[in-house]
C-alpha cells in the first residue's frame, strides 16, 4: 500500500502541474513571487482543482514515508514525469520513439534499484537536526528574495525546488513523529512555510515558461536535495551508497530527458498551447 500511495502521489503532482499552468500564465506579471499571486489564482477553479490534487499528493507521501525511505519515495516522485509520454501517446496519439521507450525503462529501472538498495525504515528525527530545518526555511526566504531580483524562470524554479525539497524532508518528520507535541507543531509550521514558498516559486515560473521547461529543474533539484540530505539530517541508512546514488541519477537523468523530449514534441495542455505570457 505504501508503494501504491507514493506512485499515486507522483502522478497527482504531474496532473496538478498541467492543470495549474494555464491559470498561472494568465496572472499579471507584477504578481510574480508575491503572495498576492496565490490570492489571484485562488479565484480560478482549475487552479483550485490542481491545488486539491497537490494536497492529496502530500498526504499520500506522508503515508508512504511512514514505511519507505526518502530516497525511495523521491525516486518514485520523479517517475511522475511519465505522465508526459503517456499524454503524448494516449491523448495526442503520437507514437513513442525508441529513445522515449528507453528513457521510460530507465526511470522504472532506477526506481526499482532505489527500492532494492534502501530498506524500508521509519527514521527517528535527531533533536539536533531541528536547526537544519530552521536554516532550510531561512534559505527558502533568501532564495525567494534573490529570485525576485533575477526575474528568470530558472531562478523561480530553483526557489520552488528548494522549498519542495525542504518540505519533503519535513514530510518524513510528520510521518514518523512519535508524538503530537510542540515539535510536531513546529514540523507542520515549517512544512507549510517551505511548501508555500515552493508553490509560489513554481507558479511564478509557470507565469513565464511552459511546464515541460519548468518541470525538469524542479524535478531534479527537489528530488536530489532531500535524498542526499536524508542520511545526515534524518539518519537514514544506505547499505550500498554507490548503488543508491547510481539509481537516483539514472532516474533523474531519464526523467529529465523525457521532459525535454516532451518539450520538443510540444506535449502540453491544449489551453496552454494557445496561451501567451502576460505583458508587464
Amino acid at each position: 500500500m505504501h508503494w501504491i500511495a507514493a506512485t499515486l502521489a507522483s502522478l497527482l503532482v504531474s496532473a496538478a502541474l498541467i492543470l495549474q499552468a494555464h491559470d498561472a500564465r494568465e496572472a499579471p506579471a507584477d504578481l510574480s513571487l508575491r503572495p498576492s499571486l496565490i490570492w489571484f489564482l485562488m479565484r480560478r477553479w482549475r487552479w483550485l482543482l490542481g491545488t486539491a490534487l497537490t494536497i492529496a499528493s502530500a498526504l499520500l507521501q506522508v503515508y508512504a514515508l511512514s514505511r519507505l525511505s526518502v530516497a525511495v519515495v523521491q525516486s518514485i516522485s520523479a517517475a511522475g514525469v511519465l505522465v508526459l509520454p503517456l499524454h503524448s501517446a494516449l491523448v495526442l496519439h503520437q507514437r513513442l520513439r525508441g529513445a522515449e521507450l528507453a528513457a521510460i525503462a530507465g526511470v522504472v529501472a532506477g526506481v526499482t534499484a532505489a527500492s532494492l538498495t534502501v530498506p524500508d525504515q521509519a527514521s527517528a528525527l535527531p533533536f539536533d537536526s531541528w536547526p537544519v530545518f530552521v536554516a532550510a526555511a531561512a534559505i527558502c526566504v533568501a532564495a525567494l528574495l534573490a529570485a525576485r531580483r533575477l526575474r528568470s524562470a530558472t531562478a523561480m524554479s530553483v526557489v520552488a525546488a528548494i522549498g519542495f525539497g525542504a518540505a519533503a524532508l519535513l514530510q518524513k518528520v510528520l510521518a514518523v513523529s512519535p508524538d503530537h507535541g510542540a515539535m510536531f507543531a513546529l514540523a507542520i509550521a515549517l512544512f507549510v512555510f517551505c511548501g508555500a514558498i515552493g508553490f509560489l516559486g513554481e507558479m511564478s515560473a509557470l507565469q513565464i515558461s511552459e511546464p515541460v521547461r519548468v518541470a525538469p529543474v524542479i524535478l531534479a533539484l527537489s528530488t536530489a536535495l532531500p535524498v542526499l540530505s536524508a542520511p545526515f539530517v534524518l539518519g537514514e541508512r544506505w547499505p550500498r551508497p554507490p548503488l543508491t546514488l547510481a539509481a537516483l541519477f539514472v532516474t533523474l537523468g531519464c526523467a529529465t530527458y523525457i521532459a525535454r523530449l516532451a518539450h520538443r514534441r510540444g506535449v502540453t495542455s491544449p489551453s496552454l498551447a494557445t496561451a501567451t505570457p502576460p505583458t508587464p
